[in-house]
């Protein structure tokens, strides 16, 4: 995906998501990028409880970056929070800060997709 087409389908609402290289061969590893419009009470809420100082003059989206593995034997059948390893959740506001994150992150445009194009488990 181009950087217009990830903004695009992340400002309709929609999830991306991404399988990532494992640290281990019977893991999977995985990117979800979730918007949260920051006209939402619920986003401003969540900013708030992590510390995201949210400026009168700041607008548009913040995104929530969940990063998680599964061992591969739990890929296809019921898994929890407790069964996810090398967690991660980053909270960025605006789309610079998000392609500068996932360019940190190494996650290349090319490999997010909506969910079910990658059988993003959650």
């Amino acid at each position: 995906m181009s950087i217009e087409e990830v903004l695009r389908w992340l400002h309709s609402g929609k999830i991306l998501a991404a399988e990532l290289p494992s640290a281990q061969a019977d893991h999977s590893s995985w990117i979800g990028i979730y918007p949260l419009p920051l006209d939402r009470v619920g986003t401003q809420e969540l900013l708030a409880r992590e510390g995201v100082v949210l400026t009168p003059r700041l607008e548009g989206t913040a995104y929530r970056l969940r990063l998680f593995e599964i061992p591969n034997a739990l890929r296809d059948t019921y898994f929890g929070e407790q069964d996810m390893t090398h967690q991660q959740n980053i909270l960025v506001v605006g789309g610079d800060a998000l392609f500068s994150k996932i360019s940190e992150l190494n996650v290349r445009l090319d490999t997010l997709a909506p969910p079910w194009h990658v059988d993003y488990p959650l």
